[in-house]
């Protein structure tokens, strides 16, 4: 596992591998699923695939833990963003931090339960945003693919999605199914042989932001976002280019990643 931090330590990505997720023979693995809210424990008996089922889990779990330790940090000293046995990591541009195991982020799974003391009970938006019910202001996002899991957590509302480099999709039919006309044009306007890198670009970029918003696929041509691998400008309608900080950036080598923050 391992931390990504941005915009000056306002946000958070924390990054797990397959190495780090929860297996089925886990020893504590009923305490892990005791962790997850009802809503949770349902999805989790729903998975006929097991690892999703165990990337699910692994999730939830790595982000109730991760959450406790902000809140309890909030209690005492304010917002810190992670607290680490060994101190304090405060990191003001894009680096990694090596984290080591989940497990050294000591937080006991009784307090890190739905019902637990702090009572971390994560409720969604009707259009499926996740949030927390009691600490409206600590926002929070999640996305996996494959071996990688990312959690996201951030002082204002946030997005983060990922995908692998190589993403076997019709890419130009949904390119055009889905995206604006100008989406479409810079998009097309790419060399062929740049176009899988362009497109996991451009498609991370709107999942990002839309998980931000919590809108959903309602909002896909709302916000235009760029097909160019390197960019300053992600979003290209100008309207809403000011309303977000997004940052590209490789999680793991293999894949892609993007984050967005709505500005304060």
């Amino acid at each position: 596992m391992k931390l990504l931090s941005f915009f000056n330590n306002s946000a958070q990505v924390f990054v797990i591998g397959a190495d780090d997720f929860i297996k089925p023979d886990n020893e504590n693995l009923s305490d892990f699923i005791s962790v997850l809210s009802e809503d949770e424990r349902e999805r989790f008996n729903r998975y006929k695939n097991e690892k999703a089922q165990f990337t699910f889990l692994t999730a939830r779990v790595y982000l109730r833990k991760l959450l406790h330790e902000m809140i309890i940090d909030s209690q005492n000293e304010g917002l810190l963003l992670l607290r680490h046995p060994s101190g304090y990591y405060v990191t003001t541009s894009p680096q990694v931090e090596a984290l080591g195991d989940i497990n050294t982020i000591a937080t006991p799974l009784s307090e890190a339960r739905n019902d637990g003391k702090l009572n971390l009970i994560i409720e969604t938006t009707p259009s499926g945003k996740p949030y927390l019910k009691d600490y409206p202001s600590l926002f929070f996002n999640l996305s996996h693919t494959d071996n990688l899991i990312l959690i996201a957590i951030a002082d204002s509302p946030v997005g983060v999605d990922v995908e692998k480099n190589e993403r076997n999709a019709d890419k130009e039919a949904i390119i055009k199914h889905f995206f604006s006309e100008r989406e479409q044009q810079s998009f097309f306007s790419q060399p062929e042989k740049l176009r899988q890198q362009a497109f996991v670009k451009g498609w991370t970029r709107k999942e990002a932001i839309l998980k931000a918003t919590g809108e959903g696929l309602s909002a896909m041509k709302k916000y235009e976002v760029s097909f160019e691998i390197e960019t300053k400008l992600p979003i290209i309608n100008n309207c809403t280019n000011n309303s977000f900080k997004i940052k590209d950036f490789i999680p793991l080598e293999g894949y892609v990643g993007c984050l967005a923050v709505l500005n304060n």
